[in-house]
């Protein structure tokens, strides 16, 4: 991107970078600065051909609220299943970005992807999805401000889904409280949330103002060294 800015303002709701779910490889986003406002804005988006399909089916069912619900299926009152092929690696990288987005930032469906040396600031709860295995994060910023109208299930700041074998390492998870207090019931915002992830690898991270630093379903294996928690939310 040589140090410029692609930005959807004045407009809301748009996507910055995006692959369409066009066969595309070793794609890398680098050196810029995105910015998507809007409830419903995605800075980048990456996933190949019919894996896009797959990615938005099953984020509809984390993250109702922000993606809007084609494939229901009227009949179970639900939404349909697909699974998921993560084949061929895609390759995505998204390094040495400054990111400011409304809705998510990053979405990434595939394999081997990296997401690196990062600024990244949204207005919800969530910021990054990585769907796919062998995933690395690292020295990244992460900046929730927690919008009261992001009611997705099991918030985090990154969630990751099939991530076996992903490092996640040496970035700041930082919640900045800018719209109302939530109710006590409701779901603990969490750092990082695995689904389906075997031996993933957390190091090193910092979790500041974070209730839960790694949330983790039954499925998910995690080993995790050296990271820090910094005040109480």
């Amino acid at each position: 991107m040589q140090n410029h800015l692609v930005s959807g303002s004045p407009f809301e709701d748009t996507r910055g970078i995006g692959t369409k779910g066009i066969e595309l490889c070793f794609l890398k986003v680098h050196n810029g600065k995105i910015e998507t406002p809007g409830r419903l804005g995605i800075s980048i988006e990456m996933a190949s051909g019919d894996s896009n399909i797959r990615k938005r089916i099953e984020m509809m069912k984390e993250d109702i609220s922000i993606i809007i619900k084609t494939n229901w299926n009227g009949e179970n009152q639900n939404f349909n299943e697909i699974p998921w092929d993560y084949s061929p690696p895609t390759f995505y990288t998204a390094e040495n970005l400054q990111i400011k987005s409304g809705g998510r930032a990053i979405i990434m469906a595939g394999s081997d992807n990296v997401v690196r040396n990062n600024t990244i600031e949204v207005d919800g709860r969530t910021a990054v999805y990585l769907y796919g295995p062998r995933s690395l994060v690292e020295g990244n910023t992460f900046i929730v401000h927690m919008d009261p109208r992001d009611k997705a299930p099991l918030p985090a700041i990154l969630k990751l889904r099939d991530a076996d074998g992903s490092i996640i390492r040496n970035n700041r998870f930082i919640v900045k409280r800018s719209g109302l207090f939530r109710k006590k019931e409701e779901d603990p915002q969490a750092g990082i949330n695995l689904l389906e992830s075997r031996d993933v690898v957390i190091e090193g991270n910092v979790f500041e103002q974070v209730a839960l630093p790694v949330r983790k379903d039954a499925a998910s294996m995690t080993t995790e060294s050296g990271n820090i928690s910094k005040g109480s939310p």
